[in-house]
């Protein structure tokens, strides 16, 4: 037992609410608002109903709610995420995280990228095939089915490169390509020597002026 105030409790009494999540020895503390002990016999069949008999009172069953409810959203995943990288990084991290994350995975747009880093954006799109391209020849104005179907070959001809605009598969910088007369100019370099080509959903280029 414990015969000094915890730091739960002096939080408390300074009118702070606090919360726990799977720290064992937080079972009973009666200043924690919202409480999640951590149980010890994994796999027990009666795990369940300790955790939610020591928990504070339907804190597990409204988490549980919010989660069945939209499950493809991954509220807890996130919300978990977002906890530990302010921990160990800070609030500055975890949005320049996000904004990473949302151009990679979610609805990133043009203005995000222009936002994020040149560190961020080489990070994010490590992995990615890069292709160098002369900053003259984009400075002068080039057709964007020749620049992508014939000067960096991100498609095998130009043909594939009109089938895939007219389809709407083809991204400059987050912006659905649609015309194939379009003239890609140094307006669409971002960070002053990026283009970020993408190809489908998935498959991104990232061109490297030189």
């Amino acid at each position: 037992d414990f015969k000094v105030p915890t730091l739960w409790d002096i939080a408390a009494k300074a009118k702070l609410t606090t919360a726990n999540v799977h720290w064992p020895t937080s079972v009973g503390a009666n200043a924690i608002k919202w409480n999640i002990p951590q149980i010890w016999r994994t796999g027990h069949p009666d795990d369940e109903k300790l955790l939610k008999a020591l928990a504070t009172p339907g804190l597990i069953e409204s988490l549980e709610a919010e989660h069945q409810k939209a499950m493809h959203l991954r509220l807890l995943q996130k919300e978990l995420a977002r906890d530990i990288t302010i921990r160990v990084h800070s609030q500055k991290d975890y949005q320049a995280a996000i904004e990473a994350s949302e151009i990679l995975f979610g609805s990133g747009t043009t203005e995000g990228l222009q936002k994020i880093s040149e560190t961020d954006l080489l990070s994010v799109f490590e992995g990615v095939p890069q292709i160098s391209f002369s900053k003259s020849e984009i400075d002068a104005g080039i057709n964007i089915v020749e620049l992508l179907g014939e000067k960096t070959k991100i498609f095998p001809s130009k043909g594939e490169a009109r089938k895939m605009i007219q389809g709407g598969g083809v991204f400059l910088n987050k912006e659905k390509m649609l015309d194939m007369e379009y003239i890609v100019t140094l307006k669409n370099v971002i960070k002053e020597k990026y283009i970020l080509a993408q190809k489908g959903k998935k498959n991104y280029f990232l061109i490297i002026l030189t």
